[in-house]
């Protein structure tokens, strides 16, 4: 029995995303997502965003960027975080980001919403390190739930917390995700 694939998209060497039919004839396409000089790293995907960390040799850290996957191809990348220090382990849950920042000399726990293109900051502590974060979006609720490994109690345990603000899109209208996310600027 001859398998057909239902995602042609083309194939090259990078970060891969592998689409996989459910049915007793399977097709795994293999396509890039992200290849560049620079090292990509840690990939994860919800819905149709894959988000990743990406080695900025220029200023020597790693930034998160993210990109749209459709059945026609990836559109262009884009930057979601590049602040000064490390961003990395980026995890996403429909239309939010969160991921581990190292700007001001410890770990603390940062998001984006690729909607609204609004920051936030979870955690800002600058005597202990939160990481290792986790995002659940509950838009029915309305809200993002965020988790993360913290050491401010000078052991590891686990802290949580609720977004409900402007960061977590309520809405039932359609929308177009794809100039969405093209507005969020710092395309390349």
């Amino acid at each position: 029995m001859q398998s057909k694939s239902l995602h042609k998209l083309p194939s090259a060497a990078g970060l891969f995303l592998i689409l996989a039919s459910c049915t007793a004839a399977r097709a795994i396409t293999i396509f890039k997502v992200a290849a560049t000089e620079e090292n990509e790293a840690y990939p994860m995907v919800s819905e149709d965003t894959v988000v990743w960390q990406v080695f900025n040799s220029r200023y020597g850290s790693w930034d998160i960027e993210g990109a749209q996957v459709s059945d026609s191809g990836v559109l262009p990348s884009f930057v979601i975080a590049d602040f000064s220090g490390d961003d990395v382990f980026p995890v996403i849950d429909g239309n939010d980001v969160v991921w581990q920042d190292g700007s001001n000399g410890t770990w603390d726990i940062r998001g984006y919403n690729l909607v609204t293109h609004q920051e936030f900051i979870v955690t800002n502590t600058k005597m202990s390190n939160q990481v290792n974060p986790a995002v659940y979006v509950d838009a029915q609720a309305g809200r993002a739930i965020i988790v993360w490994q913290d050491d401010r109690d000078g052991n590891w345990d686990i802290y949580g917390a609720i977004v409900d603000g402007p960061e977590v899109i309520t809405t039932t209208e359609p929308w177009d995700k794809a100039a969405a996310i093209g507005r969020a600027g710092s395309e390349h």
